[in-house]
């Protein structure tokens, strides 16, 4: 059962890691479902509630794999949310700067 949550216990220490959150101001919804259905219910529920996570603050959830990952740019999220270990150092080309990335979700809200 414990491997069920793997992926919860992930993403809470990325929040854990990063220099301005606290994993206390989180919570989350989850369904336990065979693995088969995994990838529907995920598409799913992100069209339903498009979490800004998904939809514009990139980088997030991707697990780290390889060893590409710590040269690859620095995504959205860790421009935000920098002090997660073994995520991109290389510049974002197109969000140089937390400012960039805060206009960017201040546009998506625009829009909605």
């Amino acid at each position: 059962m414990a491997k069920k949550f793997d992926r919860l216990k992930q993403h809470a220490q990325s929040i854990l890691e990063a220099n301005n959150l606290k994993v206390e101001d989180f919570w989350c919804r989850f369904l336990v479902t065979e693995e088969v259905f995994m990838p529907l219910c995920e598409d799913l529920l992100i069209k339903r509630y498009e979490p800004v996570w998904n939809k514009v603050i990139k980088g997030f959830g991707p697990k780290v794999v390889g060893k590409e990952r710590t040269t690859q740019q620095t995504s959205m999220w860790d421009i935000l949310h920098p002090g997660r270990h073994g995520r991109g150092s290389a510049p974002n080309k197109r969000f140089r700067s937390e400012v960039d990335v805060l206009k960017r979700l201040n546009d998506f809200f625009q829009d909605k």
